[in-house]
């Protein structure tokens, strides 16, 4: 809620402010806030996850043209 209220991200946290939530935050979480690694970690159906885009792009490719 607080970046909610915030207006703020979660990369945009300190890392004191994310070891409010748990103190097992460490340095190295911000390797995982990047928006690399956010665009990557969606694979579900219809995610960004680059493979799922290919798949995508492979898709509507082999879709005859109308």
């Amino acid at each position: 809620m607080r970046c909610i209220h915030n207006n703020n991200e979660l990369h945009e946290l300190t890392l004191e402010e994310l070891q409010t939530f748990s103190a097992l935050v460490s340095e190295d979480i911000f390797k995982f806030l990047t928006i690399e690694q956010m665009i990557q970690r969606r694979k579900s159906h219809g995610g960004t996850a680059a493979e799922n885009v290919a798949a995508a792009v492979d898709a509507a490719e082999k879709q005859p043209e109308t």
